[in-house]
């Protein structure tokens, strides 16, 4: 109970995303690049903007108490737009 923050994540592919095996078969340095044209990459295609997803940058928070079964809705349009 208390204070939670809140990140949200779309599972989604990347076009020309390489499975573990194939990138277990890529140097050292290959691998490297790899993951950082895949991190450019997913900002691309992001669903949920990084404000949101990134634990690091969201500003969304709930406060939990006891259980009571109540239902959380939140309303992303006040957060979408923001920095």
């Amino acid at each position: 109970m208390g204070k939670c923050k809140i990140t949200l994540d779309k599972h989604f592919t990347v076009p020309g995303e390489l499975t573990a095996e194939e990138i277990t078969r890529l140097s050292s340095s290959q691998q490297a690049e790899y993951e950082k044209k895949l991190e450019a990459d997913m900002d691309k295609y992001r669903l949920i903007p990084k404000q949101l997803s990134l634990l690091s940058l969201t500003k969304l928070e709930v406060d939990v108490q006891a259980r009571t079964g109540a239902t959380l809705e939140i309303d992303l349009k006040d957060y979408a737009a923001q920095p």
